[in-house]
């Protein structure tokens, strides 16, 4: 995970990144149950990919607000298991999920844990689901190899997460901002593109999103500047400027190429 302890980077992310009003307003940008970019929509266009049936077994590893894994049972019927080192994301997730039907309550788990840390049954699970959450992991080559053998002869993997860019670029301002996700010092796409053929997994395809992220981030922004006043009046003007900044640091990060947003697909 990262040079902290579980217990302290824990407290970390609660504390900052994951704390309650971090999660309202990713909520409230993205939908109920949402933290990654593109919300529902882009979840499941996502989703999609990994050809689901009724009844298959599914790891959200880094679930969240829990709203990927209630979508895949609400339009699939798969058993979901949704892990987040984070109290935050798991009590939201588990209040998210209340509000469910029980049909859709009784196909869902959600686990505190972290996720470098947490042993599961092997070839128990038809899919694995990772939205940025990897980047978090700095023995990605390790960690590849452990998820392979909790999936099934089969089964699939997906996951995204920022990767060092290409140019060699410096920049500061972004680096600044993201202090303890260190995407700047993350591995490239091409060398986790690598770990996951190392780790037996096959039909390994790799994607630079970086201009879909562009794009969805592009929607956001022009979704906070449109009700501007909503949001100063729910969170306060300081907020605002801080998360308009931050979401034009990130895209000029990907621009400029220090940073990639990867999509990593995979067969068992």
């Amino acid at each position: 995970m990262s040079a902290m302890d579980t217990n302290e980077f824990q407290q970390f992310i609660d504390n900052n990144q994951c704390s309650l009003k971090a999660i309202s307003k990713s909520e409230y940008i993205h939908g109920e149950g949402f933290f990654s970019v593109g919300g529902d929509e882009q979840a499941m266009e996502m989703i999609k990919t990994l050809n689901l049936a009724p009844g298959q077994r599914v790891l959200d590893l880094g679930c969240g607000a829990g709203g990927a894994a209630i979508s895949m049972a609400q339009n699939y019927g798969v058993h979901v298991h949704g892990v987040d080192i984070s109290t935050n994301m798991i009590k939201t997730a588990k209040t998210r999920l209340d509000q469910q039907k029980e049909d859709i309550q009784d196909l869902i788990h959600f686990e505190i844990a972290n996720i470098t840390e947490i042993e599961l049954d092997p070839a128990s699970f038809d899919a694995i689901y990772s939205r940025e959450a990897l980047m978090y992991v700095d023995d990605k080559e390790s960690f590849f190899k452990k998820i392979q053998s909790w999936l099934r002869p089969g089964g699939k993997l997906y996951v995204t997460f920022f990767c060092r860019g290409t140019s060699g670029e410096s920049f500061p301002e972004l680096e600044n901002d993201i202090k303890f996700q260190r995407w700047g010092t993350q591995h490239t796409t091409a060398e986790c593109e690598e770990y996951l053929r190392k780790a037996a997994f096959s039909a390994v395809t790799t994607e630079d999103k970086s201009n879909c992220f562009d794009h969805s981030q592009q929607k956001t922004l022009q979704y906070l500047i449109a009700g501007r006043e909503r949001f100063i009046q729910e969170f306060g003007e300081n907020d605002y400027a801080k998360l308009v900044k931050r979401i034009e640091n990130q895209m000029i990060g990907n621009q400029r190429g220090v940073l990639q947003w990867g999509v990593f697909r995979a067969t068992k």
